[in-house]
């Protein structure tokens, strides 16, 4: 009598679906590429392998944010005009540097609403990835362990190789008055530099008085 077989019981799978932008999806191809994985194989592993990072970050108070958000209008608007190339070259130098201050801001809060990237490209590409119900189960226990949701826990693991949880502090700035006196005074400048299209000799004092305060901002 033939011997009966009996195949291996079927694993239930389920769907991970994680939206990414253009950038993104570009870093999860090199990334399974420098792994030398399939993008499928790279995103299952990464998922429930990748490391997990602890670090501290400072978040700026609101006001101080709106604050140098409109600083960085201005010198963004002054970088385009003609002058002293000294006077460019200082304008371009702090600017520059008020970006990157906000940058960092800016990726957590895009971080946060979850709808675009750090440079706010939407998130227009939809990766699919087969998981079995443990390993989702798994994903998700290490998403809630992180404190975030499972997208963006999704969405870091496959575009970074890795996930940083901040344990957020709020920078303290009592000279608040002081910065948005120079930022009026930065406004009224931006202000005539476009009616002369022409950078003016009133900007390199007010760049020396707002630096301390970049300064103490960078320190905290």
């Amino acid at each position: 009598m033939p011997q009966q077989t009996t195949s291996a019981p079927r694993v239930r799978t389920v769907t991970l679906t994680v939206r990414l932008s253009a950038d993104e999806d570009a870093a999860l191809c090199e990334n399974a590429r420098a792994a030398r994985m399939s993008i499928p194989d790279y995103a299952r592993h990464v998922l429930i392998c990748g490391k997990i990072v602890s670090r501290e970050r400072v978040r700026l108070p609101f006001r101080l944010r709106i604050q140098l958000e409109r600083i960085a209008v201005n010198l963004r608007q002054l970088r385009a005009l003609d002058g002293d190339e000294r006077v460019r070259a200082e304008v371009r130098r702090v600017h520059a540097r008020l970006d990157r201050m906000l940058t960092v801001e800016l990726d957590a809060f895009f971080a946060e609403r979850g709808t675009e990237d750090a440079h706010g490209n939407p998130l227009d590409i939809v990766r699919a990835v087969r998981l079995s119900v443990d390993q989702r189960e798994v994903i998700e226990a290490l998403a809630q362990r992180c404190g975030m949701t499972l997208s963006a826990y999704a969405r870091d693991m496959l575009t970074h190789g890795h996930v940083t949880v901040f344990a957020d502090r709020e920078a303290e700035f009592p000279d608040l008055d002081d910065l948005k006196a120079i930022g009026v005074r930065i406004n009224e400048a931006t202000h005539q530099a476009n009616i002369d299209k022409r950078l003016t000799g009133a900007l390199p004092p007010l760049l020396v008085r707002l630096e301390p305060h970049l300064d103490r901002i960078a320190r905290d």
